[in-house]
């Protein structure tokens, strides 16, 4: 990944090269190199006819930070391992280009996802989905009126119809993702409470 920077000179323009660094993220005691992902982007366009149908699958994947910009990240998402999560174990097809997804938390308060192609077909004549914060850095608004998510604890979380969903068939037509508010990504060694109760009958 390079970066090309331009700027006046007596001659004219310069140009010059940097490499852009990538190193991954741990836990601070070097423990935990994995973080998680939980969905709520494909389930918003598509259901499958699976009896374990999952619409918030949480998958483990590495996270990657810019080592000169703090809080740029990206992570392998939508491949295999979601899929499968969301299938519920069950065999999907689909068509995956392995792409990195990226998420720019560089301000904690204003978290956002960059408009980007998640690299990932279900159906082909959709195309490709790709994604967006619905954010005056994507699109054309008044900044006051973004979406954004925030990083709060290393939990990062977005709010609810807060993210844009496109097919590359039909680029300019968006549909509302993470309508449940569900999207949510954890830092590694982050641990969230589980709500869940379990029963027991009484004998």
């Amino acid at each position: 990944h390079y970066i090309s920077l331009y700027g006046p000179k007596d001659t004219g323009l310069s140009f010059s090269v940097i490499r852009a660094g990538w190193e991954l993220v741990t836990s601070e005691d070097g423990s935990a190199t994995k973080g998680k992902w939980r969905d709520e982007v494909i389930s918003n366009l598509y259901s499958l006819n699976t009896s374990g149908f999952n619409p918030y699958p949480e998958i483990e994947m590495e996270i990657y930070q810019r080592t000169d910009i703090p809080g740029y990240y990206r992570m392998k998402v939508y491949g295999n391992d979601l899929i499968t999560a969301l299938a519920g174990g069950a065999s999907v097809a689909f068509e995956g280009r392995d792409v990195y997804t990226i998420v720019d938390a560089r301000d904690p308060q204003k978290v956002y996802i960059p408009y980007q192609s998640t690299g990932l077909t279900l159906n082909s004549s959709d195309g490709e989905i790709r994604i967006a914060s619905n954010v005056a850095e994507n699109f054309s608004m008044d900044e006051s009126t973004g979406q954004y998510g925030t990083l709060v604890d290393g939990v990062i979380t977005f709010p609810v119809q807060s993210v844009m969903l496109e097919f590359s068939s039909a680029s300019g037509a968006f549909y509302y993702g993470n309508r449940a508010g569900m999207l949510r990504i954890l830092l590694p060694g982050v641990v969230v409470p589980d709500y869940t109760v379990t029963l027991s009958k009484s004998e």
